[in-house]
């Protein structure tokens, strides 16, 4: 990845490259120090004038720690600092809160782990004969949905997504809400070519696809239970007789209103009339 915010949270520097086993920060400037920034998400006041102990656990099974006493909420000191080949791990509290600090010199570094605790010890690592390994095994699911947390990737071929909220304005706008937690750059949204799906109650559905035109689909159970016979024709409009619905009448209804639609030779109705006493007739068959 290129500067910026980086993974978890981690901010400016010059490239970070990940692998299974570390983290890189690089440094490719030959005349500069790269640095890695991580705003903490403590509040300043909590851990000023307390001492504190950082850790870094290097690839190679290296420890490096330092204790020190934090400065002030907003003064700009720099507490607790690690110096390891030429590089350096440090935690300052400034005007924007606390954070701590990776200044890299030359080449890269290569992290495992590192940690910031109040205390004046160490507790990231133990040794093992003479390397340095974790006191506790990561859960790297769950780390790995940290860092994931704020992307989210709208699969609509193979399933709805809920990802937003909002409504439209016109036939070229879409005002929509996307829920997120306080992140330290603003989200950017991309999206696909193609369809849009919006889903909605069934007036707003109605509504947007008379704004863009747009076809209504549904089921046949729908139809079935709710559906009315609608006709463009003038006598199914204007007659009483036919603004009748079909679904309400129960099947000897039905029979005696097939039977006055073919004795007034109204053979259109009477399949109309027919259709449903089927629909009905099928229905109970499957039950």
């Amino acid at each position: 990845t290129a500067s910026g915010i980086t993974i978890d949270r981690w901010k400016g520097g010059e490239k970070v490259v990940l692998s299974a086993s570390y983290t890189e920060f690089v440094n490719t400037s030959t005349s500069a120090r790269a640095f890695y920034s991580q705003k903490l998400t403590t509040a300043a006041a909590t851990i000023a004038s307390q001492k504190c102990t950082i850790s870094i656990l290097t690839s190679d099974g290296s420890l490096y720690s330092a204790t020190g006493t934090v400065g002030a909420a907003g003064s700009g000191t720099r507490g607790p600092n690690v110096d390891f080949n030429g590089n350096s791990f440090f935690l300052t509290q400034d005007g924007s809160g606390a954070a701590v600090t990776l200044a890299v010199t030359t080449g890269s570094v290569k992290l495992r782990a590192v940690k910031l605790e109040i205390g004046d010890y160490q507790t990231l690592a133990h040794k093992e004969g003479s390397t340095w390994v974790l006191n506790g095994i990561p859960d790297y699911k769950n780390e790995l949905e940290k860092c994931q947390r704020y992307l989210r990737i709208a699969n609509w071929n193979s399933a709805h997504y809920l990802c937003g909220l909002g409504w439209v304005s016109n036939t070229t706008t879409i005002n929509a809400f996307f829920p997120f937690a306080n992140m330290a750059k603003s989200p950017t949204i991309t999206p696909t070519t193609g369809n849009l799906f919006v889903e909605a109650k069934t007036s707003d559905a109605i509504a947007v696809s008379l704004i863009f035109n747009c076809p209504i689909f549904t089921t046949s159970e729908v139809v079935d239970k709710a559906g009315v016979i609608l006709a463009e024709d003038e006598k199914y409009l204007n007659s009483e007789r036919y603004c009748f619905n079909l679904k309400e009448a129960d099947l000897d209804a039905l029979n005696q209103l097939m039977q006055n639609a073919i004795d007034e030779e109204d053979y259109e109705y009477a399949s109309i009339i027919r259709d449903e006493i089927n629909s009905r007739n099928k229905k109970d068959k499957n039950e």
